[in-house]
């Protein structure tokens, strides 16, 4: 599970980089409001895959996530 520090620094990453959380649910096939809960650590952590497709097409960098 990630920590609290990781959700917050994913969280300003994309603020920082004017990615929208819509943007981010786009991406992944699912509702903006699922990617908040995660985002704010309610709902499941992101898997690996789609870690791999937010850093591959998103450019986040892989240390945001870890």
């Amino acid at each position: 599970m990630y920590t609290r520090q990781k959700y917050n620094a994913l969280k300003g990453w994309l603020v920082t980089n004017g990615i929208s959380q819509r943007e981010v649910a786009e991406l992944l096939e699912t509702k903006p409001g699922y990617i908040n809960k995660r985002l704010n650590g309610v709902a499941n952590d992101f898997r690996a895959g789609e870690i791999k497709l937010m850093h591959d097409k998103l450019g986040i960098p892989l240390d945001v996530f870890f």
